[in-house]
């Protein structure tokens, strides 16, 4: 019996990944820089900031337009990312950190064609609200690959994967041996 919790909680876990596409904006939509015939560009201003440590950029983009009817419209687009915690950034300010096990898993990812270095990159990030942090390494964890772990006191710590694995084996290991030191 306890061979068989044991191999449960040993057991390793998958991700299953779809490769994302790139998302085209409908025909309907104008691009802010692809004006139709007739409409006279006013004014740009482009805003755009590098993460550091990495490729990716956020930025926004605004533009007046003056239409072939004399009607003056204002277009703005902003240009975030999708984070790994499922969460889009728009800022430097909305960046939380990046997750060392979420850059594992997107290294693995990459390393198989499945998705792209900026995407690799991105899925690497969380943002300020899924920010946690491991309580036994220290390191920065997002909120999806933190784990609360039950001590034997009663108090829940925040844990990253590897840190629980091994709190729970460690754990379970003690648990055993004292049954087993029970019943001889």
């Amino acid at each position: 019996m306890f061979e068989r919790l044991k191999a449960i909680f040993s057991r390793p876990t998958q991700v299953d990944v779809t490769p994302r596409q790139q998302q085209q904006e409908p025909p309907h939509h104008h691009n802010i820089f692809n004006l139709p015939p007739g409409w006279k560009p006013i004014d740009s201003v482009i805003k755009s900031v590098r993460i550091p440590g990495t490729s990716l950029e956020l930025g926004s983009a605004a533009r007046v337009v003056e239409t072939d009817q004399d009607e003056r419209l204002d277009f703005d687009k902003l240009h975030g990312i999708l984070a790994g915690c499922s969460h889009f950034i728009y800022s430097i300010e909305q960046i939380g950190g990046k997750c060392f096990v979420c850059e594992l898993e997107s290294i693995e990812l990459l390393k198989q064609n499945l998705i792209t270095l900026s995407q690799a990159e991105e899925r690497s990030l969380y943002c300020t609200q899924c920010a946690s942090y491991c309580m036994a390494c220290f390191k920065r964890v997002c909120a999806t690959h933190t784990k609360l772990f039950l001590c034997p006191n009663g108090i829940y710590i925040p844990l990253c994967w590897p840190c629980h694995e091994h709190a729970t084996r460690s754990f379970l290991d003690k648990l055993i041996a004292f049954i087993k030191g029970c019943i001889k």
